[in-house]
């Protein structure tokens, strides 16, 4: 099996990492060829030593921007396979087996077929849609795997991104006509439809996708979402 760095961002509590850390651990085949590793926002000793006894490698980043921490932690990865994963994100049992046997299949990227850990119907219509390869349905929650040559040839994630920046790498990936759907499909929590809505927070998203294609500037894109999404009220009104 290929060498495979499973790199997660995290800005979460303690209690979110020792809630979802576990199930990732759980779904690996084979630990020898695999290593995790997490990319803290900000030093917190509880975490570290949380995370270390899981035998999971602990790096600080010190910016709370999953771009920048994405990046931080491929520099800290020894492997040939990089898989970006976010923190609530369970992958399928035996994802490192999958994504090593597309790797060898000649594959150089791919992310999972995604399910919400949720009964609604809206959003298995919406997941229905990440079987297809489009960048459009490409996100962070679905993970990415890309081996390490890859990455760094394209450039890697866009540091100053606040947002997007997964969709935007997966755009650069698609076009060189390798990138595989992998399943069975990877299965994230729903936490932020919950809590936003789910027809309001895929329509924020819709626009939030055309934005992005129209060309408007990531800084501004961010702030639709602190305004509208995260619904800050210290966000001035966006001009697009």
């Amino acid at each position: 099996m290929i060498k495979l760095s499973v790199i997660i961002p995290s800005s979460d509590s303690p209690a979110t990492v020792q809630k979802f850390l576990p199930g990732i651990l759980a779904a690996i085949e084979d630990c020898d060829t695999t290593e995790v590793i997490l990319v803290d926002a900000w030093d917190r000793e509880s975490k570290r030593n949380y995370v270390e006894s899981l035998g999971v490698k602990y790096v600080f980043a010190g910016k709370a921007r999953r771009s920048f921490q994405s990046n931080f932690g491929a520099k800290a990865a020894t492997g040939i396979l990089l898989f970006f994963l976010h923190i609530d994100s369970k992958p399928p049992r035996g994802f490192d087996a999958i994504i090593s046997a597309s790797a060898n299949d000649g594959f150089e990227s791919g992310s999972f077929k995604l399910k919400f850990a949720s009964s609604s119907r809206f959003l298995a219509a919406f997941a229905w849609f990440t079987k297809f390869k489009w960048s459009i349905a490409r996100g962070g929650d679905q993970g990415l795997f890309v081996k390490r040559a890859v990455f760094d040839e394209v450039g890697g994630y866009k540091n100053a991104w606040q947002i997007m920046e997964d969709v935007d790498l997966a755009r650069k990936l698609i076009k060189r006509k390798t990138f595989a759907i992998l399943r069975p499909a990877l299965v994230t929590s729903a936490r932020k439809y919950e809590r936003v809505g789910i027809i309001k927070l895929q329509f924020l998203f819709t626009v939030i996708t055309i934005l992005y294609w129209m060309g408007i500037s990531n800084k501004t894109i961010y702030r639709f979402y602190l305004k509208y999404v995260e619904e800050r009220k210290d966000v001035p009104p966006v001009q697009v």
